[in-house]
């Protein structure tokens, strides 16, 4: 059987733990392990905990782990791998609906996102957004998202 866990928090830890759980916007998961601090503090135990917070105990005592290793700044989720999604500028916007405007007046109504891009010099670097994304791109321009296909007013 595995050993109780005991957390013993200082007053200042305490009142920081407060302030971390006091924040708008706090990501779920790092509220979770903030509980899971604060609930063994208080003396309950791993089960108690993941009782009241209906997780798994394995959860409750990797946010001890956690914290035991980094303190409350361990609590947050690390950092995600990866290049941060890029907006488009005016101009991409612009090289982007330049195409969508001379195919609507030729009488195409519908496109698929490659297309949209082929030959513009942003279809070597762009990478399609997602359709509420390219919907906010092509809205102004005239363009209505109908049914995972482009179409004109």
């Amino acid at each position: 059987m595995p050993k109780n866990l005991h957390v013993e928090l200082t007053d200042d830890q305490r009142r920081d733990l407060r302030e971390l759980l006091g924040r708008r916007g706090l990501a779920r998961h790092t509220r979770l392990r903030a509980d899971c601090v604060r609930l063994l503090d208080w003396g309950r135990t791993v089960t108690e905990v993941d009782d009241l917070l209906e997780c798994n105990p394995v959860t409750v005592r990797g946010a001890v782990h956690r914290f035991e290793k980094g303190g409350l700044d361990a609590l947050p989720d690390a950092p995600r791998p990866g290049r941060h999604a890029r907006i488009l500028n005016p101009e991409d916007r612009a090289e982007l609906v330049d195409p969508l405007d001379g195919s609507a007046a030729a009488g195409v109504v519908t496109w698929t996102t490659p297309p949209c891009v082929t030959g513009s010099a942003t279809s070597r670097v762009w990478k399609p957004p997602r359709p509420r994304r390219l919907a906010e791109v092509a809205q102004p321009a005239g363009i209505r998202l109908a049914q995972g296909a482009w179409a004109t007013r």
